[in-house]
Protein backbone atom coordinates (compact mmCIF):
# COMPACT_ATOMS: atom_id res chain seq x y z
CA UNK A 1 0.00 0.00 0.00
CA UNK A 2 2.93 2.24 0.05
CA UNK A 3 2.55 5.38 -2.23
CA UNK A 4 -1.30 5.29 -2.35
CA UNK A 5 -3.28 8.12 -1.34
CA UNK A 6 -7.12 5.73 -1.36
CA UNK A 7 -8.48 1.89 -1.14
CA UNK A 8 -10.94 0.96 -3.20
CA UNK A 9 -12.68 -1.82 -0.81
CA UNK A 10 -14.95 -4.21 -2.83
CA UNK A 11 -14.94 -7.50 -0.57
CA UNK A 12 -17.48 -10.11 -1.50
CA UNK A 13 -18.73 -13.36 -1.77
CA UNK A 14 -21.89 -15.57 -2.74
CA UNK A 15 -24.55 -16.21 -0.58
CA UNK A 16 -24.55 -18.76 1.67
CA UNK A 17 -25.75 -19.79 5.21
CA UNK A 18 -23.40 -20.45 6.58
CA UNK A 19 -21.17 -17.84 8.98
CA UNK A 20 -18.63 -15.68 6.82
CA UNK A 21 -16.49 -12.99 8.22
CA UNK A 22 -14.74 -12.09 4.72
CA UNK A 23 -15.77 -8.25 4.75
CA UNK A 24 -14.88 -7.61 8.44
CA UNK A 25 -12.01 -9.90 8.56
CA UNK A 26 -10.82 -8.65 5.00
CA UNK A 27 -11.90 -4.79 6.14
CA UNK A 28 -9.56 -5.13 9.86
CA UNK A 29 -6.69 -6.53 7.34
CA UNK A 30 -6.94 -3.53 4.79
CA UNK A 31 -7.19 -0.94 8.39
CA UNK A 32 -4.02 -2.60 9.56
CA UNK A 33 -1.90 -2.14 6.61
CA UNK A 34 -3.49 0.88 5.61
CA UNK A 35 -2.35 2.81 9.08
CA UNK A 36 1.07 0.85 8.80
CA UNK A 37 1.33 3.05 5.73
CA UNK A 38 -0.33 5.97 6.47
CA UNK A 39 -3.43 5.55 4.33
CA UNK A 40 -6.23 7.33 5.31
CA UNK A 41 -8.80 7.17 2.82
CA UNK A 42 -11.01 3.92 2.13
CA UNK A 43 -14.67 3.87 -0.19
CA UNK A 44 -15.87 0.30 0.69
CA UNK A 45 -18.62 -1.53 -1.08
CA UNK A 46 -21.37 -2.84 1.23
CA UNK A 47 -25.12 -3.43 0.38
CA UNK A 48 -28.10 -1.75 0.51
CA UNK A 49 -29.88 -4.76 1.85
CA UNK A 50 -27.07 -4.58 4.74
CA UNK A 51 -29.81 -2.48 6.57
CA UNK A 52 -33.17 -3.00 4.87
CA UNK A 53 -35.42 -0.60 4.07
CA UNK A 54 -38.66 0.67 1.89
CA UNK A 55 -37.71 1.21 -1.95
CA UNK A 56 -39.59 3.44 -3.54
CA UNK A 57 -38.75 1.90 -7.10
CA UNK A 58 -39.53 -1.33 -5.59
CA UNK A 59 -43.23 -1.78 -5.01
CA UNK A 60 -45.25 -4.73 -3.06
CA UNK A 61 -42.81 -7.64 -4.49
CA UNK A 62 -39.44 -6.47 -3.80
CA UNK A 63 -40.39 -4.52 -0.23
CA UNK A 64 -42.21 -7.17 0.94
CA UNK A 65 -41.65 -10.39 -0.90
CA UNK A 66 -38.60 -11.06 -2.03
CA UNK A 67 -35.96 -8.56 -0.24
CA UNK A 68 -37.50 -9.84 3.55
CA UNK A 69 -36.76 -13.80 2.13
CA UNK A 70 -33.48 -13.40 1.00
CA UNK A 71 -32.48 -11.09 3.90
CA UNK A 72 -33.67 -13.85 6.26
CA UNK A 73 -32.16 -16.47 4.46
CA UNK A 74 -29.61 -16.77 2.30
CA UNK A 75 -28.44 -12.97 2.73
CA UNK A 76 -28.59 -13.72 6.62
CA UNK A 77 -25.05 -14.31 7.25
CA UNK A 78 -23.22 -11.76 4.78
CA UNK A 79 -25.21 -8.89 5.52
CA UNK A 80 -24.10 -9.79 9.44
CA UNK A 81 -20.84 -9.37 8.06
CA UNK A 82 -21.68 -6.48 6.48
CA UNK A 83 -22.67 -4.63 9.16
CA UNK A 84 -19.88 -5.88 11.28
CA UNK A 85 -17.59 -4.20 8.59
CA UNK A 86 -19.35 -0.83 8.31
CA UNK A 87 -19.15 -0.94 12.26
CA UNK A 88 -15.34 -1.32 12.22
CA UNK A 89 -15.33 1.22 10.00
CA UNK A 90 -17.24 3.84 11.89
CA UNK A 91 -15.05 2.64 15.20
CA UNK A 92 -11.93 3.59 12.87
CA UNK A 93 -9.81 6.59 12.51
CA UNK A 94 -10.18 6.30 8.70
CA UNK A 95 -11.45 8.82 6.30
CA UNK A 96 -14.06 6.13 4.90
CA UNK A 97 -17.32 5.89 2.41
CA UNK A 98 -19.45 2.69 2.28
CA UNK A 99 -21.19 2.56 -1.19
CA UNK A 100 -24.69 0.63 -0.62
CA UNK A 101 -25.34 -0.54 -3.82
CA UNK A 102 -29.03 -2.02 -4.64
CA UNK A 103 -29.63 -5.25 -6.95
CA UNK A 104 -26.83 -5.10 -9.50
CA UNK A 105 -27.08 -5.55 -13.33
CA UNK A 106 -24.08 -5.18 -15.67
CA UNK A 107 -24.47 -2.14 -18.24
CA UNK A 108 -22.15 -1.30 -21.54
CA UNK A 109 -21.27 2.14 -19.62
CA UNK A 110 -22.02 5.11 -17.22
CA UNK A 111 -25.35 6.61 -16.86
CA UNK A 112 -26.97 9.20 -14.76
CA UNK A 113 -26.76 7.56 -11.42
CA UNK A 114 -27.72 9.05 -8.69
CA UNK A 115 -25.73 9.13 -5.02
CA UNK A 116 -28.01 9.63 -1.50
CA UNK A 117 -26.48 9.96 1.75
CA UNK A 118 -27.61 6.40 3.35
CA UNK A 119 -30.61 5.11 1.51
CA UNK A 120 -31.77 5.17 -1.88
CA UNK A 121 -35.22 4.94 -3.74
CA UNK A 122 -34.40 2.81 -6.82
CA UNK A 123 -33.93 -1.25 -6.61
CA UNK A 124 -31.48 -1.76 -9.20
CA UNK A 125 -27.44 -0.35 -9.57
CA UNK A 126 -25.15 -1.10 -12.57
CA UNK A 127 -21.74 -2.30 -12.21
CA UNK A 128 -18.81 -3.14 -14.08
CA UNK A 129 -17.55 -6.15 -15.11
CA UNK A 130 -15.03 -5.96 -12.35
CA UNK A 131 -12.83 -8.82 -14.44
CA UNK A 132 -11.76 -5.78 -16.43
CA UNK A 133 -11.67 -2.09 -15.00
CA UNK A 134 -8.89 -1.19 -17.23
CA UNK A 135 -11.10 1.13 -19.49
CA UNK A 136 -12.54 3.90 -17.44
CA UNK A 137 -14.76 5.04 -20.40
CA UNK A 138 -16.75 1.73 -19.69
CA UNK A 139 -16.97 1.75 -16.39
CA UNK A 140 -20.66 1.21 -15.11
CA UNK A 141 -22.62 2.98 -12.15
CA UNK A 142 -21.11 1.34 -9.40
CA UNK A 143 -17.24 1.54 -10.23
CA UNK A 144 -17.57 4.53 -11.48
CA UNK A 145 -19.35 5.69 -8.20
CA UNK A 146 -16.65 4.15 -6.11
CA UNK A 147 -13.80 6.05 -8.66
CA UNK A 148 -15.34 9.59 -7.61
CA UNK A 149 -15.71 8.93 -3.55
CA UNK A 150 -12.28 8.67 -3.88
CA UNK A 151 -11.66 12.19 -4.36
CA UNK A 152 -15.26 13.33 -3.27
CA UNK A 153 -15.12 15.00 0.40
CA UNK A 154 -19.28 15.24 0.94
CA UNK A 155 -19.53 11.40 2.12
CA UNK A 156 -16.53 11.17 4.83
CA UNK A 157 -17.49 8.61 7.36
CA UNK A 158 -20.91 8.48 5.85
CA UNK A 159 -22.20 5.60 4.06
CA UNK A 160 -24.13 6.59 0.50
CA UNK A 161 -26.98 4.66 -1.34
CA UNK A 162 -26.02 4.53 -5.62
CA UNK A 163 -29.03 3.65 -7.64
CA UNK A 164 -29.12 3.77 -11.73
CA UNK A 165 -31.11 6.24 -12.49
CA UNK A 166 -31.77 5.32 -16.63
CA UNK A 167 -31.58 1.92 -18.95
CA UNK A 168 -32.32 -0.07 -16.14
CA UNK A 169 -33.71 -3.43 -17.18
CA UNK A 170 -37.28 -5.03 -15.18
CA UNK A 171 -35.30 -6.57 -11.93
CA UNK A 172 -36.89 -10.55 -13.56
CA UNK A 173 -34.73 -9.50 -16.26
CA UNK A 174 -31.53 -8.57 -14.65
CA UNK A 175 -31.98 -11.03 -12.26
CA UNK A 176 -32.34 -14.17 -15.20
CA UNK A 177 -28.95 -12.39 -16.98
CA UNK A 178 -27.07 -12.61 -13.32
CA UNK A 179 -27.98 -16.29 -13.13
CA UNK A 180 -27.84 -17.74 -16.18
CA UNK A 181 -24.19 -16.68 -16.21
CA UNK A 182 -23.26 -18.35 -13.25
CA UNK A 183 -21.19 -15.58 -11.74
CA UNK A 184 -21.86 -14.25 -8.20
CA UNK A 185 -22.88 -11.25 -7.70
CA UNK A 186 -21.51 -8.63 -4.94
CA UNK A 187 -25.25 -8.01 -3.99
CA UNK A 188 -27.84 -10.80 -4.99
CA UNK A 189 -30.43 -9.41 -2.51
CA UNK A 190 -33.02 -10.29 -5.34
CA UNK A 191 -31.70 -13.48 -5.79
CA UNK A 192 -34.01 -16.70 -5.32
Amino acid sequence: MAGVDAVPCTLGVPFTRKPITVYSDGTLNISAAMSQHGVKRVVAVSSSATYPHHHDDGGFRVNRILQPIVVATVGKTPYADMRLMEQHLRGSDLQWTVIRPSSLFDAPTVSHYQVYEDRAPGILTSRADLADLADLADLADLAASMLEQVTDIRFIRKAIAVTTTEGTPCADDARRRRHSRLRPSLDPWMAS
